[in-house]
Order: structure tokens, then C-alpha cells, then sequence
């Protein structure tokens, strides 16, 4: 009976834990070892808005697989380049090597070219994964 408890406890620690894992990656040219999450979006997408305060968000779509990242695009009253401050295709690129529940990732902008909110990304945002 004992062995049966253990048995369980331990499959049920590991199932927890399958989401997320830690792996290092070696960079040579800054000679560092860089400690990335790798799993489902939850698990990866927490860490990196832990530091990242531009993403304000993101949701997974159930039926395209389709993971949706929402970046607060308005700095200094006005719409800024993604590109430029590193939300590009490389990102995505990345981003979908250590993701594995979702088949294609993609940015939406928080708010209007002038400023204002877009009531359907708000709206999911709210219901899906608002996070900020």
C-alpha cells in the first residue's frame, strides 16, 4: 500500500512538471550559459512577462492552435515600430522552438495607431489571458 501511495505521488509530481523545463543553452559569443523554460505557452509566456513589460498579454485560440501575443504598442503618446524594439520574426522564430501546444504565433498590437484601446483584443484579453 505504501508503494502504491509513493508510486502515485511521484507520477503525479513529474505530470506537474512536464509543462515546463528548465534546459540550458550555451551562448559562445558572450561565453554564458542562459537558462530557458521550455512547454506550453503558460509556462513559457509567465517567465518571459516577469521581465518584459511591453507584452501585455497573449491567449491560445483552441481551434487554429494559434498563439496570440499582445504587445502594448504606444510609448511616448505615439504607435512605435515593432520591428525596432525586437518583436520581429526572429522573436517568433525562438518563441515557437520552446512552445509546443501551439502551431503558429502571432503579434497583435494593444491599441489603435492613435492611442485608443481596440475593444476586441480588450475583450479577449479580458475573457483568454490578460495578464496587465
Amino acid at each position: 500500500m505504501k508503494k502504491l501511495i509513493l508510486i502515485t505521488g511521484i507520477l503525479l509530481s513529474t505530470s506537474l512538471w512536464a509543462d515546463c523545463i528548465l534546459k540550458d543553452e550555451y551562448n559562445p559569443k558572450i561565453d554564458f550559459t542562459f537558462k530557458k523554460l521550455y512547454g506550453t505557452h503558460d509556462c513559457v509566456l509567465d517567465d518571459i512577462m516577469k521581465d518584459d513589460s511591453m507584452i501585455a498579454g497573449y491567449w491560445l485560440e483552441d481551434r487554429s492552435k494559434t498563439l496570440f501575443i499582445v504587445i502594448n504598442n504606444i510609448r511616448a503618446g505615439k504607435d512605435i515600430d515593432l520591428e525596432f524594439y525586437g518583436f520581429n520574426q526572429r522573436y517568433l522564430q525562438g518563441l515557437s522552438k520552446r512552445i509546443n501546444d501551439a502551431e503558429d504565433i502571432q503579434f497583435k498590437r494593444r491599441f489603435s495607431y492613435n492611442g485608443a484601446e481596440q475593444p476586441q483584443i480588450e475583450s479577449i484579453l479580458r475573457q483568454e489571458g490578460f495578464r496587465r
